[in-house]
């Protein structure tokens, strides 16, 4: 795991959420390739929002940090290990359940060819998020984790 990440600003982050009513949390994973391109999932069609793509990630269990959760969510719905959370990447609130808000992060993995699903029918590898059926705050998301990493591509090359 990244040392270097720090964790503060997660629980910065929940104690804000708990003060403006929030009673549930969720986390959002964006996992990019070498290519830059981003990892999506496919819900499956007997889910809510059948067919609808999103980054993997899910609830926080009661007791669970969001580091864990991003961990565990990670594992659980693409088999995949995460090895850094790089940054966050915003939030959004939706109701399930009650009031939720999704903090998402960017994340490494071990080895990202090796995907298994467990809770979704298929996923993709997007570098756009043009023509893709997704919920209007996954699109924002989306589209910010991949402005995101041009940025930091284009960065790198000078």
């Amino acid at each position: 795991m990244n040392q270097g990440f720090d964790k503060s600003v997660m629980e910065t982050l929940v104690r804000k959420a708990e003060s403006e009513g929030i009673e549930r949390y969720s986390v959002g994973v964006g996992i990019l390739n070498a290519s830059g391109a981003l990892l999506v999932l496919k819900r499956k069609i007997d889910d809510s929002f059948p067919g609808v793509y999103e980054i993997p990630g899910g609830g926080v269990k009661k007791g669970e940090t969001l580091y864990e959760a991003v961990c565990r969510e990670t594992r659980e719905e693409t088999g995949l290990i995460v090895k850094d959370i790089h940054d966050y990447c915003g939030m959004f609130d939706y109701n399930e359940k009650g009031r939720t808000r999704q903090f998402n992060y960017l994340v490494s993995v071990q080895d990202h060819n090796n995907i298994t699903l467990s809770e979704h029918d298929g996923f993709l590898w997007i570098d756009t998020v043009k023509g893709l059926r997704c919920t209007t705050e996954m699109k924002q998301v989306i589209e910010g984790i991949l402005k995101n990493a041009l940025e930091s591509k284009e960065m790198e090359m000078g």
